[in-house]
């Protein structure tokens, strides 16, 4: 049986990241719905699929909707299908990018996923939250899908900034340490970049022993102390 089509609800990139990386899925491609109708025409033409429309009541009954726009747009986006005059038995609307669904749309009875991009190389690999048909549809566009029940949106941005944002700072704060004991700053960089590198692969492997979080915890005490120089 024929997979029935996506359509797609789009702004920003011409070609939405998770097109880009499951083609598969972007031949599946029905309706496109952007801003503009000349938006929308632009997205089609990059992903060379699809059919331009100029708003939300043309995109009548379609079963599956994929919604990729940045998430200060969320909610606008909410808001529109909320207002449509349609049935929603049966269909689903899948959020691509952050983890999270805006508010309002299960109590309008609209079934909704999330479907958050896992890694930057390699194979298409998502995290889904929400209904499971989401993920049905990425694997079967070849992509591999982990699955739960639901994300903490809130923690999940967390982990990334201080991941982002503090391991620089701590690779900055380290090479400037080298410096300060003499290196030259291609030796200091190499260095802290080698000795990073080592301990992130040391901490992946013994995650599950707990003397490596001992080992963390007495580093941590010690950076920590006025009479260290």
């Amino acid at each position: 049986m024929k997979a029935p089509a996506v359509a797609l609800v789009a702004s920003g990139p011409t070609k939405p990241e998770i097109l880009a990386r499951l083609p598969l899925l972007a031949r599946r491609l029905g309706l496109v719905k952007a801003p503009t109708y000349q938006q929308a025409s632009r997205v089609c033409t990059a992903i060379g699929a699809g059919v331009a429309v100029p708003g939300w009541a043309e995109l009548g009954s379609a079963p599956l909707l994929l919604v990729t726009v940045p998430d200060v747009e969320r909610a606008s986006v909410a808001a529109g299908l909320i207002a449509m005059e349609r049935s929603w038995d049966g269909a689903l609307v899948m959020f691509a990018g952050s983890p999270g669904v805006p508010a309002g749309l299960e109590e309008k009875g609209i079934k909704t996923a999330s479907i958050t991009p896992l890694n930057e190389s390699g194979r298409a690999h998502y995290l889904v939250a929400g209904d499971i048909r989401a993920a049905s549809m990425v694997r079967s566009a070849g992509g591999k899908a982990t699955v739960v029940a639901a994300v903490d949106a809130a923690a999940y941005r967390g982990a990334l900034r201080l991941i982002r944002e503090g391991l620089p700072s701590l690779v900055e704060s380290s090479a400037a340490s080298l410096r300060s004991a003499g290196l030259p700053i291609a030796d200091a960089r190499a260095l802290v970049e080698n000795e990073a590198e080592a301990a992130l692969r040391l901490y992946f492997r013994t995650r599950r022993r707990p003397e490596i979080h001992e080992k963390l915890a007495g580093y941590a005490e010690l950076v920590s102390r006025d009479d260290v120089p």
